[in-house]
């Protein structure tokens, strides 16, 4: 609304000269006539590349050309034409790119470009007579104005257009500081938007310790700024942004110096180590202040304090007695003052390890996982595994000294075995540990007999199987082609001569017992014909009579220890599939 009580006035204005003055008249007084020319058309086009940057002056007797019929500002004189179409203003922040656009057959026209200030009430000369019909114009301040331009041909036609204009300056918003430690220094920025190329900015820090504002940056384009604290505490970090024409923006952040520190302390063997072994120390620390002028490594052997090294970041320790003793790390000021330490107790032991056991698990065909259970406190200490063929009295080194606990074994072949292990400490003793074993590859057979039972269909939830080979039963719950292990017995099937018969057959009758020749056999469950599950032999009077079981001993039927074979009585229902195979 400003801006067309503007344009109304300065109309208004220029109506009044045009009716008392019927001729044109210019700033230098000058009117030609002239022919006319045909007409060439210029637009009011503009790069920022192409404009010419104008310095305003002030001109308390600029003149202002006016023409007749000036309701459009326009006219028609003899000689050259010419006709203005009208302004283009651009804002660019603190300037403007202003155009007009015209037509002419003048080749040689000129243009001169005046400001009026309407709180000022002042005109003002922005370019005096050139070619260009495009400035840059630079408001003095932000406010209401009128950008008035005449056009002059060669013989003195001349015309006039203004456009009223409110110029609003330089924009600039701060969006908050960034604080970067760096080393004893503090940096810290501001993130900003402006239209304006020609910012400043001014950093004061507010010490709330000695209240007191210090400015570390004075005015400068950068929106960075750092500063040196003196002390631990905290601050307020201050920023003031100023355009090009006084407009300021601040902003504040709270930022605490935190004090100098310890910020690592290691020893190496940790907690225990050994005489005559380096012990490594390392340690580290931040200085927000630079006050740091000494560091020191420390020991008390439980009598004094001495120093093991000084500003260094670390170092080797060699004891040579046992006992406890305190490590340490100490920082310290230019005054001797000591600003943080780090203590930490430390054992010097000789070196020591019980062998608590040698644990070997079948992984499956005569493969073993061999490791030892031991209580050292040696982290160096290094482990070797040999075995003893009891069959053929040869030793064997499964695996050399190294700092493994565990190694694999595979037994060539099924039999009893010694399994030795040995432990080298860092002094050069040796601790050594042999436990007897027996190699029979029963998880690997367990997993072969689980394949083989998983092919079978049972009419209960249960299914039998012998294995000849093995000597074995596996009991399997679930159902049909899905089994899985309810036991692994050891048996007593036929011997060579009268040997189990194989093949798949159904769980019939069953008893309590049997008597063959001067032997008793008890909880019997019949599978095939004669062929049943049985105890091994007992006497008649109920004393064992031969309880060997794991190989082929019986006229076909298949012997098992009592609790089994009872436990088959009890459990598993008639028709129940079996499985003999070899």
């Amino acid at each position: 609304m400003k801006k067309l009580k503007n344009i109304i006035a300065l109309s208004t204005f220029i109506f009044l000269l045009a009716f008392s003055a019927k001729v044109s008249f210019a700033l230098d007084d000058e009117v030609v006539d002239s022919s006319t020319n045909d007409v060439t058309t210029q637009q009011a086009q503009s790069t920022d590349e192409n404009v010419d940057p104008v310095n305003v002056q002030e001109d308390e007797n600029a003149g202002i050309a006016t023409q007749e019929n000036d309701n459009n500002l326009n006219a028609v004189n003899a000689g050259f034409d010419l006709s203005l179409n009208g302004i283009c203003l651009l804002e660019k922040g603190t300037y403007d790119n202003v155009g007009v656009a015209y037509e002419t057959n003048d080749p040689n026209i000129q243009f001169r470009w005046l400001q009026y200030d309407v709180e000022n009430q002042k005109w003002s000369v922005v370019s005096d007579w050139r070619t260009g019909n495009w400035i840059t114009w630079t408001p003095p301040r932000a406010g209401d104005f009128w950008i008035y331009v005449e056009a002059k041909t060669s013989d003195g036609n001349v015309q006039t257009s203004v456009y009223g204009h409110h110029h609003e300056g330089a924009s600039l918003q701060l969006n908050g500081i960034c604080v970067l430690p760096s080393g004893t220094m503090t940096t810290m920025g501001v993130a900003y938007e402006t239209n304006d190329p020609n910012i400043q900015f001014q950093w004061k820090v507010y010490d709330l310790s000695t209240q007191k504002w210090s400015i570390v940056k004075p005015w400068s384009a950068s929106n960075w700024g750092s500063f040196q604290p003196t002390h631990a505490g905290d601050y307020w970090l201050y920023v003031e942004a100023l355009t090009s024409d006084g407009k300021m923006k601040t902003s504040v952040y709270g930022h605490r110096i935190f004090k100098s520190t310890i910020t690592g302390f290691s020893v190496s063997p940790d907690s225990v180590g050994y005489p005559n072994s380096t012990t490594h120390l390392s340690a580290s620390y931040y200085d927000s202040i630079g006050c740091i002028t000494r560091t020191k490594f420390i020991l008390y052997d439980g009598n004094t304090w001495s120093s093991i090294a000084e500003n260094v970041n670390e170092c080797d320790w060699t004891p040579v007695n046992t006992g406890s003793y305190l490590l340490g790390y100490q920082i310290i000021n230019q005054s001797n003052n000591v600003i943080d330490q780090k203590i930490s107790g430390y054992y010097v032991q000789n070196p020591y390890a019980t062998i608590n056991n040698v644990d070997v698990l079948e992984s499956g065909n005569l493969t073993y996982n061999i490791s030892t259970d031991v209580s050292t406190n040696d982290s160096g200490a290094q482990y070797r595994f040999l075995s003893y063929d009891l069959s053929s009295g040869r030793w064997e080194t499964i695996q050399d000294y190294s700092y493994s606990k565990s190694a694999t074994w595979h037994a060539p072949h099924e039999g009893s075995y010694w399994v030795h292990t040995e432990v080298l400490l860092r002094d050069g003793s040796v601790k050594t540990f042999t436990k007897g074993f027996n190699a029979t590859g029963t998880e690997y057979r367990k997993s072969v007999m689980l394949n083989v039972a998983n092919n079978y269909a049972s009419s209960t939830n249960y299914c039998l199987l012998v294995d000849r080979a093995t000597h074995k039963v596996g009991v399997f719950k679930g159902s049909s082609y899905n089994w899985s292990y309810l036991y692994y017995w050891d048996c007593s099937d036929g011997k060579p001569s009268t040997p189990t018969v194989s093949g798949t057959f159904k769980v019939q009758s069953r008893g309590y017992y049997f008597d063959s020749g001067n032997s008793r056999c008890f909880w019997y469950t019949q599978f095939h014909g004669n062929y049943l599950f049985h105890s091994v032999l007992y006497n008649k009077n109920g004393t064992l009579q031969d309880g060997r079981l794991g190989m082929g001993l019986s006229h076909g039927c298949v012997r098992l220890d009592i609790n089994n074979a009872k436990w088959i009585y009890d459990n598993i229902p008639r028709n129940t599939t079996v499985v003999v195979y070899n």
